[in-house]
């Protein structure tokens, strides 16, 4: 991750806005002569700002000064001005309830209503997505509930719909991102940034990991020795039929190449489906069962 802002301040990941202004107002007082005023600066700047945070929290250090970019958006680089009195005075501001409405200008009092100009909501929220989804991509309807509007109150029960492109193979935990612009009566619009982190739902019988397709086949002792055929339902709709021959042991583990998820950056390449067994074994078997003897005897043909 590089620098790590958060042991700069002192602070631990999951901290409040609030906490990064206390940390900065104790901290910054003992370093005035010391060559780390800077770094605190700069800490302070990432760490109090959402928009910057969220990216230093997904993409870390280089993240902010290199710039994002994937195939869905970019997030250009951030430099510190280094300029630490405009920091501190900028602290100062957000910590003063009457320098948050006023601020002085060549000895004058003015009020100040662009404050927030430029500076994006940030919305952080989950999607949940099919194997399904991912394995061949799709438009993702997101409905958003709009918050109260004094000017329009026949728009507050509204719903908005977000349109979130899904790429084929997206990672778990992966972000995508969608912007919207609402209306600042009487001064500049604001940019309302949706950052959404996906998750898996379950699947009846596949399990992801990374490209990787993972199925649990329960066996039992008889076909642990004498063999199986597995028949698989493949996300694209294919039907594989395995055949077993091999004795199955507990680490024993089938790799069909090729049948798992498609790569996002190349989805011509694809993962594999791994199987897995799940040996059951009886609670009870009789040494003179017959079906238990079956199993010693020397048969020429196995079936499968």
């Amino acid at each position: 991750m590089g620098i790590n802002y958060y042991s700069i301040l002192n602070l631990k990941r999951h901290c409040t806005k609030d906490d990064v202004h206390i940390a900065f107002g104790k901290l910054v007082k003992t370093q005035v002569e010391n060559c780390c005023l800077v770094m605190l600066c700069e800490a302070y700047e990432v760490l109090s700002d959402p928009f910057r945070r969220a990216i230093y929290d997904e993409y870390g250090e280089e993240g902010i000064k290199k710039g994002v970019k994937t195939n869905d958006l970019y997030i250009g680089p951030w430099t510190y001005h280094r300029n630490v009195i405009s920091t501190y005075s900028e602290y100062c501001a957000l910590n003063n309830p009457i320098t948050n409405l006023f601020m002085k200008s060549n000895g004058m009092v003015v009020m100040d209503f662009k404050k927030n100009k430029g500076r994006p909501d940030i919305v952080k929220l989950p999607l949940q997505l099919t194997l399904n989804e991912i394995f061949n991509g799709t438009i993702k309807l997101v409905k958003l509930k709009k918050k109260s509007n004094l000017i329009c109150d026949s728009m507050e029960n509204e719903k908005q719909v977000l349109k979130i492109k899904i790429p084929r193979g997206f990672p778990t935990g992966g972000t995508l991102k969608s912007e919207i612009l609402k209306p600042d009566i009487g001064h500049d619009n604001i940019k309302t940034v949706y950052i959404f982190t996906t998750e898996d739902l379950p699947h009846k019988i596949f399990k992801r990991d990374n490209m990787d397709l993972i199925v649990v086949q329960k066996v039992l002792l008889k076909q642990v020795l004498l063999g199986i055929r597995i028949v698989i339902n493949t996300l694209d709709h294919k039907v594989l039929r395995i055949n077993i021959t091999e004795a199955i042991t507990p680490d024993y583990v089938k790799i069909i190449h090729n049948e798992g998820m498609p790569d996002m950056n190349f989805p011509s390449k694809r993962g594999d489906i791994i199987i897995r067994f799940d040996i059951i074994f009886p609670l009870y078997m009789s040494i003179s069962d017959e079906n238990f003897c079956e199993l010693f005897e020397d048969k020429k043909n196995i079936p499968i």
